[in-house]
C-alpha cells in the first residue's frame, strides 16, 4: 500500500514537474519571442521590452525614457558626425554648390566629387570673407553649429520614434503633450543634447490601467567637438590675420625657381652674358610645376601641441644645409593662440592636383605666355653681352583642405574627423588682395574681422528700446511673414538678430544707436536695407516694402564676329580694318567690332554653354545677397531676379565634340628673339607639345542693363553674346575674354537683354 502511495505520489509529482516544465518553456518561448521582436525593430537603440518589463513597469518609466534617450542619442550621433564631415555645416542648404559648380573659386564650398568642403575663409569680390559658423548658439535660427544640431535632431527624431508604435502592442499608449524642444551645448570634451518632451504614458495590464508622465531626457556624446572647433577657429584666425599660407607659398617659389627652364622663374634675378644665353619658360610647364610643388610641400604645415613627428633632413649630409632645411620645415609649424591641451589631435594640411586653382604669371615684359628676361644689350664689338632682368609676378588662388583627426574621440570606431578649407590667394606676388589695404592701416590689420555676431553685443541686457517693423510685398500689397530681422550698430557692429516677422509684423526690444543698418531678409525676396538711428527710450516704427524675386525663363542667342587676323612674328596685326569682326590697334586695344549686317542671331550649338553670371549693382528696392551664377546650354532655364540694375557677363564655352577637334599642335606659333648684334635672331616655337584643348571660351558679353517692374509681366528674358572661331594657336586660347567689353559696348544695341 506504502508503495502504491509512493508511486501514485512519484506520478503525480512527475506529472506536475513535466506541466511546470512546459509552462516554464512556454513562457521562455513568449518571453524570448518578445525580446527578438522587440531587439529586431530596435537593435541599434538595444531595447527589450518583455511583458513582465510591461506588468511592471515603473512610474519612472524607465522603457520609455530608454527608448526616447536611445532615439535622442542616435540622432545626436550622426548630426555631430555631419558636423565634422561639413566643416560645422549640418545644413547643406548654406553652402553655395551651385555657385561652386561653375565657379569653384568664387563660392563658400569646395566641392571634391561628391563631397563638399567649406570655406572657412575665402576671397570674393577681392575682399576677404569668414565663413567659418559660430559655434554656441545665441539666438534661435542663428545658424551656429548648436542650432544646427537642434534643427537636424528635431527633423530625425520623430522618424526614430514613429509615434511609439512599438509600444502600443504591449499595452503601453504614449501620448505627447507638446512638440519636443531640444537643446544641443557642445563642450571642449562632449556634446550634450536636452530634449523637453511631456509625454503621458497609459499602461494597460491585468490588474487595470495606471497614468504615468515623464518630460526630460539627455544623452551625451563623448567627443572633444567644441576643442576641435577651438583649433580649427585658431588655424581660420592666424590665416586671416597673418596669412601664413601665402608667405611660406611665396617663399617656396624662391626655393623653387631659377635662371633654368626646369625651375621655376625668379621672382627677381639678373644675368649679364651671351646674348643668346636668355632663359625662357611657358606658363603651361610653370603651372604644372607650380601645382606640383604646392601638392608636396602643403601638408608640411602642422600645429604646434599637436600630434606629429618633426620631420629631420637626414638624408643631407652637409650639416649647415640640413640646418637650413630643418628650418624651413619648421617655419611651417603654426603656433595658436590657445592653452589648450592638443594631445590627440592630427592636423593635416592638403592641396592635390585635381582640386580647383588658378595661376597666372606676368614677366618683366608683361607677357603671360611665354615668360622671357628684360634684355639690355651692351655693344661690346666681336662680344656682345646682354644684361637680362628677370621678374616674374605671380598671382594664384588656391584651396587647402585642413582635416583634424581627434584619436580621443571615437565615433563610429573611428577618430572623429573634421574637416574644412581654407583659400590662399596671391596677387602680383603679394599675400592676399587686400595686402596694400592692410600695410596702410595697422588697426584695421589688427582688428577681429573674424568674428560673427558677437554674444555680448548683442545681449538683451543692454537693449534699451523698441522697434517695430511692418514687412510688406510692394507688388501684391500682402504681409510677408517670417521674414528675418536684423539690426546692426556702426560699420564694424555684429549683426544681431532681432527675430522673424508674425502676420508681417514684429516688436523687438533694440540697443540705441545713431549710425545704425536694419536689414530684412526672406526667401524668394531682396533683402531689405534701410540705414536707421535708434533713440533710447524710444518706439521706432518701419515700414518695410520688400521686393519680390522673380522666377522667369530664359534664353541665350549667338552672332558671330570675325576675330582679329592671326599675328605675326613681329607682333603686328594685319587686319584691314574696313573688313567686319574684331579689328585691334597696334596695343591690342579694341577699336573696331563689326557684326555683319545681314548675320542673324543663332541657337547655342549643342556642345556650347553659356556661363551666366551677374548681380545686382544698385541699393534701389533692396540688395540681392548672392550673385546670379548659372548655366544655359539650350534647355529650359531659370532665373530669379528683380528689378533693378544688373552687371555682369555671359561666357560662351565651346566643348570638343570630337578628340582633337581643337588639338593646338607644336610649334603652331613662334617668335624671334634677337640675340645682340651681329648675332642675328632665334626662333622659339610655341607650344613645345602639343596640346588638347577640350574646352575653349569662345565668346560672350559685358552685362550693364536696368530691370522695371515690368520684368513681372514679361514671360521670358533674351540674351545675347558675341562668338569667334575656337583656337588655333596659343596666342587664341581665351582671346575673345579680352574683346568681350569692348564689342559689348560697341554693340550695345544688338546685344541688350530683351523681355518678351
Amino acid at each position: 500500500m506504502r508503495m502504491r502511495v509512493k508511486a501514485t505520489r512519484s506520478m503525480a509529482l512527475s506529472q506536475r514537474r513535466a506541466q511546470l516544465t512546459l509552462f516554464i518553456i512556454i513562457a521562455l518561448v513568449l518571453l524570448f519571442s518578445s525580446i527578438v521582436a522587440i531587439y529586431i525593430a530596435k537593435e541599434a537603440r538595444k531595447i527589450s521590452l518583455t511583458k513582465e518589463e510591461v506588468e511592471k513597469v515603473s512610474l519612472e518609466s524607465k522603457p520609455i525614457k530608454r527608448f526616447v534617450e536611445s532615439c535622442l542619442y542616435d540622432e545626436l550621433k550622426e548630426g555631430v558626425y555631419l558636423a565634422g564631415q561639413r566643416g560645422g555645416f549640418i545644413n547643406e542648404s548654406l553652402l553655395d554648390s551651385e555657385t561652386a559648380r561653375f565657379l569653384p573659386l568664387s563660392s563658400n564650398v569646395l566641392l571634391l566629387g561628391t563631397e563638399k568642403v567649406p570655406f572657412w575663409f575665402y576671397s570674393e569680390y577681392n575682399r576677404d570673407v569668414i565663413g567659418m559658423p559660430e559655434l554656441h548658439k545665441s539666438s534661435e535660427g542663428d545658424m551656429s553649429i548648436e542650432d544646427q544640431l537642434d534643427a537636424f535632431i528635431g527633423r530625425k527624431l520623430p522618424g526614430c520614434i514613429k509615434n511609439f508604435e512599438d509600444f502600443s502592442s504591449h499595452g503601453i499608449n504614449v501620448t505627447p503633450l507638446k512638440e519636443p524642444v531640444i537643446n544641443v551645448h557642445v563642450y571642449d570634451d562632449s556634446v550634450v543634447a536636452e530634449l523637453d518632451y511631456p509625454l503621458k504614458i497609459t499602461i494597460s495590464n491585468k490588474e487595470g490601467s495606471s497614468k504615468e508622465s515623464i518630460s526630460k531626457f539627455r544623452s551625451k556624446i563623448p567627443v572633444r567637438l567644441g576643442r576641435i572647433y577651438e583649433v580649427a577657429k585658431g588655424i581660420t584666425t592666424k590665416e586671416a590675420r597673418r596669412w601664413f599660407i601665402e608667405h611660406r607659398v611665396l617663399s617656396l617659389i624662391s626655393i623653387y625657381s631659377g635662371l633654368n627652364s626646369e625651375l621655376l622663374p625668379p621672382i627677381y634675378d639678373s644675368h649679364i652674358g651671351g646674348c643668346g644665353d636668355q632663359v625662357f619658360w611657358d606658363a603651361f610647364s610653370v603651372k604644372e610645376n607650380l601645382i606640383m610643388m604646392l601638392s608636396m610641400n602643403i601638408p608640411f604645415f602642422k600645429v604646434m601641441g599637436s600630434d606629429f613627428t618633426p620631420i629631420s633632413a637626414s638624408w643631407i649630409s652637409n650639416p649647415d644645409e640640413r640646418h637650413v632645411a630643418e628650418s624651413m620645415f619648421r617655419s611651417f609649424i603654426i603656433r595658436l593662440n590657445t592653452t589648450a591641451d592638443l594631445k590627440g589631435i592630427k592636423t593635416h594640411f592638403s592641396f592635390t592636383p585635381d582640386m580647383p586653382s588658378s595661376f597666372d604669371f606676368e614677366d618683366a615684359n608683361g607677357k603671360h605666355f611665354l615668360l622671357s628676361p628684360n634684355s639690355l644689350s651692351v655693344p661690346i664689338p666681336f662680344y656682345p653681352l646682354c644684361m637680362d632682368t628677370y621678374q616674374t609676378l605671380y598671382s594664384a588662388k588656391f584651396p587647402i583642405v585642413v582635416d583634424m583627426a581627434d584619436r580621443e574621440s571615437l565615433l563610429y570606431g573611428q577618430p572623429y574627423d573634421f574637416r574644412f578649407a581654407l583659400e590662399a590667394v596671391i596677387v602680383n606676388n603679394f599675400p592676399r588682395a587686400e595686402y596694400l589695404t592692410f600695410l596702410n592701416d595697422t588697426n584695421l590689420r589688427n582688428m577681429t574681422v573674424f568674428e560673427g555676431a558677437d554674444r555680448y553685443e548683442c545681449s538683451e541686457l543692454d537693449k534699451n528700446s523698441l522697434i517695430f517693423v511692418l514687412a510688406k510685398d510692394r507688388v501684391n500689397n500682402k504681409h510677408v511673414n517670417n521674414a528675418a530681422v536684423f539690426y546692426q550698430c556702426g560699420a564694424v557692429g555684429s549683426r544681431c538678430p532681432l527675430g522673424l516677422t508674425e502676420n508681417g509684423a514684429l516688436l523687438a526690444f533694440v540697443k540705441s544707436c545713431t549710425n545704425g543698418v536694419l536689414s530684412i531678409q526672406k526667401n524668394n525676396y531682396l533683402t531689405f536695407i534701410k540705414p536707421l538711428a535708434i533713440k533710447a527710450n524710444n518706439l521706432t516704427i518701419v515700414v518695410a516694402n520688400m521686393t519680390p524675386l522673380r522666377k522667369i525663363p530664359f534664353s541665350v542667342k549667338k552672332i558671330y564676329v570675325k576675330p582679329p587676323a592671326p599675328q605675326l612674328s613681329s607682333g603686328e596685326q594685319n587686319a584691314d580694318e574696313g573688313t567686319p569682326g574684331v579689328v585691334i590697334d597696334e596695343d591690342g586695344n579694341v577699336i573696331k567690332c563689326n557684326i555683319a549686317p545681314d548675320d542673324k542671331k543663332q541657337a547655342i550649338g549643342a556642345h556650347e554653354e553659356v556661363m551666366v553670371k551677374m548681380y545686382k549693382s544698385d541699393f534701389r528696392n533692396g540688395i540681392m545677397d548672392r550673385e546670379i551664377v548659372t548655366l544655359f546650354n539650350g534647355s529650359n532655364s531659370y532665373i530669379n531676379i528683380a528689378p533693378g540694375r544688373y552687371e555682369g557677363q555671359l561666357l560662351l564655352m565651346k566643348h570638343e565634340s570630337y578628340a582633337g577637334e581643337m588639338l593646338i599642335t607644336k610649334g603652331s606659333s613662334s617668335m624671334d628673339i634677337s640675340l645682340g648684334p651681329f648675332r642675328g635672331t632665334r626662333r622659339i616655337e610655341i607650344p613645345d607639345k602639343d596640346i588638347e584643348v577640350k574646352t575653349a571660351l569662345i565668346g560672350g558679353a559685358a552685362l550693364n542693363f536696368t530691370l522695371g517692374d515690368e520684368l513681372y509681366k514679361a514671360n521670358n528674358i533674351t540674351f545675347t553674346v558675341i562668338y569667334e572661331d575656337a583656337p588655333r594657336t596659343v596666342y587664341e586660347i581665351g582671346q575673345p575674354l579680352s574683346h568681350i567689353e569692348a564689342c559689348t559696348l560697341l554693340n550695345r544695341e544688338k546685344l541688350k537683354p530683351v523681355l518678351s
